[in-house]
């Protein structure tokens, strides 16, 4: 077969599965579920639902036995995300990754958190490019399986969005802790500090800061957070949510001192435990 012949065969190929997955074109029983609660089935139906819409795109298409069910991917199958999700450009901020066309192997459930998560920064932040690490590789505090070995989770490094670029590091880890909140000195949570709250905060009394920081690194941080607990892992035993809470979205003021050295650069999100 010479390779207009190849291509033609792929492209049959292509059509012929389109054709048979179009009944997942129509949002499918688990869309009204969020992420953290979803059953594997549902999230398999969602990404599938995902690729006929053309919201992502895999190491391959979904393929079909000659009934139409769905041989790949099974329900506990994990796949290989293209860096191009939801209309959004995905940039590793590891630059050994710069190369990468693909993430790393990723459970169902969680493919389901970040095309939701990308989406809500698209719509709401005009997002077009997100800075990301964690997705099927990373961890690496022992040997044994974590959430981002395991697919089950996000590092969440910053976003090119309408209202500017925002950058994790930059424009909240670099930030000083004030000493009215608990600084220290230099700026910093003390090592051994496990309450905080959110750096950068201003009081609701300063209605120039405040009004301004809707729309700045505060206040795009602080909607970050409050969509992660709508969707990803949360455990938070407190009633309403907020940055410094004890929960499973990790952040550069998370309280547990031994967790936020290394999340200065980043949010952590997952949608189950290991």
């Amino acid at each position: 077969m010479g390779l207009t012949g190849f291509v033609v065969h792929w492209q049959q190929q292509y059509a012929a599965a389109r054709k048979q997955l179009q009944r997942f074109a129509g949002a499918p029983a688990g869309s009204g579920v969020v992420a953290r609660s979803l059953s594997r089935e549902q999230a398999r139906d969602l990404v599938v639902h995902y690729w006929v819409n053309q919201v992502i795109r895999m190491e391959r298409w979904p393929e079909c036995d000659a009934n139409g069910n769905i041989t790949w991917p099974k329900p506990a199958d994990k796949v290989k995300l293209k860096l191009n999700i939801a209309g959004v450009q995905f940039t590793p901020n590891n630059p050994q990754a710069a190369g990468w066309t693909e993430t790393r192997e990723l459970d169902l459930r969680n493919v389901v958190l970040v095309v939701r998560f990308t989406q809500y920064l698209k719509d709401n932040w005009g997002a077009s490019v997100i800075f990301w690490g964690g997705l099927g590789i990373g961890g690496g505090r022992n040997d044994s399986a974590d959430t981002h070995t395991e697919g089950l989770a996000m590092d969440f490094h910053g976003a090119i969005t309408s209202a500017g670029h925002f950058d994790v590091r930059r424009d909240w880890g670099n930030q000083r802790v004030p000493a009215a909140i608990g600084g220290d000195k230099a700026g910093r949570w003390p090592g051994s500090l496990n309450k905080t709250s959110y750096r950068l905060a201003v009081d609701p009394l300063d209605l120039g800061n405040f009004v301004l920081g809707t729309v700045g690194a505060r206040g795009f941080f602080e909607d970050v957070y409050q969509f992660l607990t709508t969707q990803a892992r949360h455990d938070s035993p407190e009633a309403k949510p907020r940055i410094g809470e004890g929960s499973g979205i990790l952040h550069p003021d998370t309280p547990w001192a031994w967790l936020r050295p290394g999340h200065q650069n980043h949010f952590h999100f997952e949608v189950a435990k290991v």
